[in-house]
C-alpha cells in the first residue's frame, strides 16, 4: 500500500527505523534517487549516505559495498566521516581501516580493482571487518535517528515522502 506522509508527520515518529526510513523516502523525493548529494545541505548527505551503505551492508557486507560506484573520490572518506558524526564510531572505525588496506590510502574507482585488492587481505581480516562494522551498524538506527531530530530544521523543507509499506507493523532494530 502507498501512503503519502506529511513530512512534519514523519520528523515527529518515536520509532526510529520508521523516521529513518520516512526522512530517507523524503528526500528522495526531492533530490531523486541519488546517494551523494553534493548540492544539499551536508545533514541531508549524512542521512542518504548513513542509511545507503547500513542497507548495502547488510545485503552483503564490505564486500558488497566495495563492488558500489559512488561518483565522488572521497565517498569512503565521506562514509566514515558521517558514521562518526551520527556516533557510529565502530563502523566508522571499520571503514576507516577498509580504507586503509588501499595504496596510499585511497581506494580505486575502479570496482575490479577494489575488489581483488580487498579479496587479497586474510578470510580473518575481512571477517573482522565485518564483523566491527556490523557492531557500528547496529548503533545506526538510534543514531540517526538521533541526528535527524537534532537537526530537524534542516528536514522540514523536504517534500511529503511516498512510502509502500503497510500501516503497521514490528518496529525494526
Amino acid at each position: 500500500m502507498k501512503k503519502v506522509i506529511p513530512v512534519l508527520r514523519i520528523l515527529d515518529e518515536k520509532d526510529d527505523f520508521r523516521l529513518c526510513t520516512g526522512v530517507c523516502h523524503a528526500i528522495t523525493a526531492g533530490y531523486g534517487d541519488q546517494v551523494m548529494l553534493p548540492q544539499a545541505p551536508i545533514e541531508l548527505q549524512v542521512v542518504a549516505l548513513t542509511w545507503y551503505v547500513s542497507g548495502v551492508w547488510e545485503n552483503g557486507g564490505l564486500e558488497y559495498l566495495l563492488e558500489k560506484d559512488f561518483p565522488d573520490d572521497d565517498a569512503y572518506e565521506n562514509i566514515s566521516r558521517f558514521f562518526h558524526i551520527i556516533g557510529c564510531e565502530e563502523a566508522a572505525g571499520a571503514v576507516e581501516k577498509v580504507v586503509a588496506l588501499f595504496p596510499g590510502n585511497r581506494v580505486p574507482h575502479d570496482n575490479k580493482k577494489r575488489e581483488a585488492i580487498f579479496m587479497s587481505i586474510p578470510k580473518d581480516v575481512r571477517e573482522n571487518l565485518n564483523d566491527e562494522f556490523g557492531r557500528g551498524n547496529r548503533e545506526m538506527n538510534a543514531g540517526l535517528a538521533a541526528y535527524i531530530r537534532a537537526h530537524r530544521s534542516v528536514f522540514i523543507h523536504l517534500p511529503p515522502a511516498t512510502i509502500i509499506c503497510p500501516d503497521e507493523g514490528p518496529p525494526r532494530e
